[in-house]
């Protein structure tokens, strides 16, 4: 399947309305130092300001706000999309499990904890976890809360580039970190609607350019992940991601993400 930038500037305009009462609009901070690095005027989008800690929020409310109020959820995560689903889920007084790997970073398992949601432990790698669940979720009849591959969790991401451009006059170039692709293909997919020559850079960790590689050979591909600070973008990515197609389909947006020097990370 694939979408258009109108199908997903229509998406992000929908989960601006669904689910602006329940997160933050982050700030804009000027960079000096970045700043006086790259010899260019640099901002930094805060999504650690964000009520779990990151822009997953934004995404899984937008789903999960999206299904009836009784439906019990399934998914997988690292720790903020987790984290995010387990929050969506007290706003509406839902239910559901989450699926770690046994890795999880312990200070993300300590705040999952704190939340009222059902958390398993499965697999050693967020591709391995995530393949599980979506078959428990696929044989139980439930409702699995992809991390990226979902066309409302992109529209709920992408909201970050509807606030991007009441903060900031002008944008020349948007770096943007990627994992599964969910971010980056709301965020291409809107701002390329509002601004045609605006560029967006794909950032990689250097020992988990999944994606990268997808797009270089035009399909999925599995690799080992080795391990790196960026776990939030580390894994493997399901076949038949949407988020692939998304990419090639804003092929001429996003096909910075071929160059080596931007498989560097910068958080968003």
């Amino acid at each position: 399947m694939k979408f258009s930038v109108s199908d997903i500037t229509q998406k992000v305009k929908e989960a601006e309305k669904r689910i602006n009462e329940y997160k933050r609009e982050t700030a804009v901070e000027f960079s000096p130092y970045l700043s006086e690095k790259g010899e260019c005027n640099v901002y930094l989008k805060l999504e650690n300001q964000q009520l779990t800690g990151s822009f997953k929020i934004r995404g899984a409310l937008n789903k999960i706000l999206s299904l009836p109020k009784d439906k019990f959820v399934i998914t997988a995560s690292t720790g903020n999309h987790g984290l995010a689903v387990a929050h969506a889920l007290n706003i509406t007084k839902g239910s559901g499990i989450i699926y770690l790997p046994e890795t999880t970073a312990k200070t993300k398992v300590k705040a999952l904890l704190k939340t009222n949601a059902e958390i398993v432990f499965q697999g050693n790698d967020s591709q391995e976890t995530e393949v599980y669940a979506r078959n428990v979720a696929r044989k139980e009849g439930k409702e699995f809360i992809s991390p990226y591959n979902d066309i409302e969790i992109i529209g709920g991401q992408g909201t970050i580039a509807a606030e991007l451009i009441k903060q900031i006059d002008k944008i020349d170039v948007l770096l943007v970190s990627v994992g599964g692709g969910g971010l980056i293909a709301g965020i291409a997919g809107y701002l390329k609607s509002i601004n045609p020559d605006v560029e967006i850079i794909g950032c990689f960790p250097e020992n988990s350019p999944v994606m990268y590689k997808s797009i270089k050979q035009g399909k999925i591909v599995e690799m080992i992940s080795k391990p790196t600070l960026s776990d939030g973008t580390a894994g493997g990515i399901e076949p038949n991601a949407i988020t692939l197609n998304c990419a090639k389909s804003l092929l001429m947006i996003v096909s910075l993400l071929l160059r080596k020097k931007s498989q560097a990370l910068l958080e968003l």
